[in-house]
């Protein structure tokens, strides 16, 4: 099953274009605020939309327009699994009942819901605990039964809103499990703010900035040559932009950092750089940036990572700590390659 969507909910600023592939799942990730949550929600009928349309395989479940919304499937017959942010199980039924729920809504005879929640449990590692209330599960055990519950409705698309937050890293590694055994089987749609769920999980990934998505690709494509300063704050490189003169990167300070490109000079490009990939030197170094220390940050293990207002760099954290609004050099280990913005 394949997942087409324009999504607009004007009151919240979101006007998004999505598209899941058969099989693939895309990963939306976006800033608190940027309206991951709403896409998945109007896709699952929790919310209306002002305007757009979804459809999956070709057949249309809602459209929109300035004369409201037209549905032509209900919520509960979009065979749209979605597991939101806080798992939403209800605590007054058994893990059983919270999984059989979707479907006996849809009438579905009581014999075979029993049947479908207990293989959902078995495929999420829970078998046995269909007696439990949902108030005697751990983390990450009601998160796998929230997952358990979308899987229970036989969905052509599966959505899954920040599905490993405020879970340990045990607990979360174990959801990631159950996640990544999942895809390639239904066209899934992930919103995350984690670099680390786009890069294992997802074929594609989607920036979206204030409601709109700015960026997509493969997430090795994205994160290495990311076209935002959230798409490179999650990859954790440092952008610098500026405009392509044929032997360095012009920033707007007039600073210079020497780069590769094919660009015709003159075109405005951006340079992503790992802290792990630049050296610290002294102020006015040949082929540095000079800049002033702002801050300074734990790094990668063993090391410490000197923030500027330009850049930053990786240090061993036994090496000198220059001081917050200490003049310095930061110097690439490799003249990056610079890309068009």
């Amino acid at each position: 099953m394949s997942l087409d969507a324009h999504v607009v909910v004007a009151g919240r600023g979101v006007d998004a274009e999505i598209a899941v592939a058969p099989g693939e799942t895309l990963a939306l990730v976006g800033p608190n605020g940027s309206g991951k949550s709403t896409v998945l929600e109007v896709l699952a009928g929790l919310t209306d939309p002002t305007g757009g349309y979804a459809a999956v395989d070709g057949e249309e479940l809602w459209r929109a327009d300035h004369r409201g919304v037209r549905v032509s499937v209900a919520a509960r017959d979009r065979r749209m699994g979605i597991v939101p942010q806080d798992g939403a199980l209800l605590p007054h039924l058994s893990v059983e009942a919270n999984i059989a729920y979707s479907p006996r809504s849809r009438r579905t005879p009581r014999a075979e819901t029993s049947a479908l929640a207990r293989d959902a449990l078995t495929r999420v590692g829970l078998a046995g605990l269909e007696a439990r209330r949902p108030a005697s599960l751990s983390g990450g055990q009601a998160r796998r039964v929230a997952i358990a519950r979308a899987l229970a409705s036989e969905p052509a698309v599966l959505l899954l809103d920040e599905p490993f937050a405020a879970l340990d890293v045990e607990a979360a590694a174990s959801v990631r499990d159950i996640v990544a055994g999942l895809t390639g089987r239904v066209a899934t749609l992930i919103a995350t703010h984690e670099a680390t769920d786009a890069l294992l999980l997802a074929d594609q990934v989607a920036v979206l900035d204030k409601g709109r998505v700015v960026e997509q690709g493969r997430p090795a494509d994205v994160f290495a040559k990311p076209r935002t300063p959230f798409a490179a704050a999650l990859a954790g490189v440092t952008r610098y932009e500026g405009v392509w003169d044929g032997r360095a990167l012009v920033l707007a300070n007039g600073s210079l950092l020497a780069a590769t490109s094919a660009l015709a000079p003159g075109t405005r490009a951006v340079a992503a750089v790992a802290p792990s990939r630049m050296r610290l030197v002294a102020a006015g170094s040949a082929g540095a940036l000079d800049d002033t220390v702002v801050r300074v940050d734990p790094g990668s293990p063993g090391s410490l990572r000197i923030m500027g207002t330009l850049g930053a760099a990786e240090v061993p954290a036994s090496a000198h700590v220059p001081q917050r609004g200490e003049s310095v050099g930061f110097a690439p280990l490799e003249p990056p390659e610079a890309y068009a913005t």
